[in-house]
């Protein structure tokens, strides 16, 4: 008895560690920031710039607001979409697939430097569920104009999750469910799917984002060791104010998760 209990710490503890700092990454909205502070090994998915969709027109605002970093941090660039204007919503035929893709394809060249090349990049668009084919061919648009070597992520409304089928067409290397901001009963079935993730689609098992916020509420159904449950997952963090220190170092679990400070 006394030696399966210590096997059961020795996993725990296995698994603590296996989730490591370097499968984190915050995203860092358009608004100022200094992550200078951020410990070794967390990356940054980080606002690029703004598409918004209003009737056949499709605008981008590039980033407007400081963002201060180390030169040895991981970078992650997003591409965000708003196409929820309520007196002007978008046009989502043909003609407006090719005219996201190139406008989404153009920004992405612009982040592709000599001196730093665009490897990875993530799109962030909540399609609800008329727009989903509309947004899956604006995908595999995008995908063919994109160079090889750029590894692709979307961000997902947690609901994507019940649409297997859907999701394996996607053109893409990584789909981010997005487990925060649901109502009462989506929040419920969703938060207790995403800690049982061999129940999930294949492509929600990937990753996991959740938002600080709403970690403290989350972190009793983790048990004492919160971010072994993504162990094998990639974790994005979002907070609704400014990262600091402490966003971080007060999150339920933080201290086994990286126990180093910068």
């Amino acid at each position: 008895m006394i030696a399966a209990r210590y096997l059961l710490l020795l996993l725990a503890t296995l698994a603590a560690l296996a989730c490591r700092a370097d499968n984190t990454w915050v995203w860092a909205w358009d608004r100022p920031e200094d992550l200078r502070w951020l410990p070794p090994g967390v990356g940054v998915a980080w606002f690029a710039a703004q598409f918004d969709a209003q009737d056949a027109r499709f605008q981008v605002r590039p980033r407007r607001a400081v963002l201060k970093l180390r030169p040895d941090t991981r970078l992650l660039p997003v591409l965000h979409i708003e196409a929820f204007h309520p007196r002007r919503p978008a046009a989502l035929g043909p003609e407006a697939v090719t005219l996201w893709a190139n406008a989404l394809a153009r920004h992405a060249a612009l982040l592709d430097k000599p001196e730093a090349p665009l490897r990875r990049l993530q799109i962030d668009f909540e399609a609800r569920k008329g727009q989903q084919d509309f947004y899956l061919a604006v995908l595999r648009a995008l995908r063919a104009k994109l160079p090889a070597r750029t590894w692709l992520s979307v961000t997902a409304l947690a609901s994507w999750c019940g649409d297997e089928a859907w999701l394996r067409s996607l053109p893409v290397d990584e789909v981010v469910p997005m487990y925060f901001r649901m109502g009462p009963a989506e929040r419920g079935l969703w938060q207790q799917r995403m800690l049982t993730p061999n129940e999930l689609p294949e492509r929600c098992r990937q990753a996991a984002g959740l938002a600080t916020d709403e970690w403290h509420g989350q972190a009793a159904s983790l048990g004492h060791q919160p971010l072994a449950a993504f162990a094998d997952r990639q974790l994005y963090l979002f907070a609704p104010r400014r990262w600091q220190p402490e966003t971080l170092s007060s999150l339920p679990g933080w201290s086994n998760h990286h126990t180093k400070t910068p």
